[in-house]
């Protein structure tokens, strides 16, 4: 018997800002949809607010703080108090959506 996927209704949407995940099949442009929380289990992908920078790493929790890993060698890890004032866990992804077809992706409605 096949196992049935159940689906889990994203909370946020975001459009990959860069390629620093491209080790866990997720690139620029992709739109990724997270379930909104404040803190996630280590070694889950998440979005996370510093400042105003949207970052998608995956997260690794250190007491207070947060060590914030891509999938791309091309970028370095960042720590991060989790408990500063700048720095929000936003939420855990849940899925990544790759568009495959550009053209069709201009066509569709905002």
């Amino acid at each position: 018997m096949t196992p049935v996927h159940t689906y889990v209704q994203p909370d946020f949407c975001a459009v990959m800002p860069d390629d620093s995940m491209t080790g866990a099949g997720i690139y620029s442009g992709d739109l990724v949809c997270f379930v909104a929380c404040d803190h996630v289990a280590s070694g889950k992908i998440a979005a996370v607010c510093i400042g105003d920078a949207l970052v998608v790493r995956r997260v690794n929790n250190a007491g207070s703080c947060l060590a914030l890993t891509p999938e791309n060698p091309a970028y370095s890890s960042t720590i991060v108090d989790g408990s500063a004032e700048n720095v929000e866990l936003l939420g855990r992804l849940v899925e990544a959506r790759h568009i495959l077809d550009e053209d069709a992706a201009a066509d569709m409605p905002p």
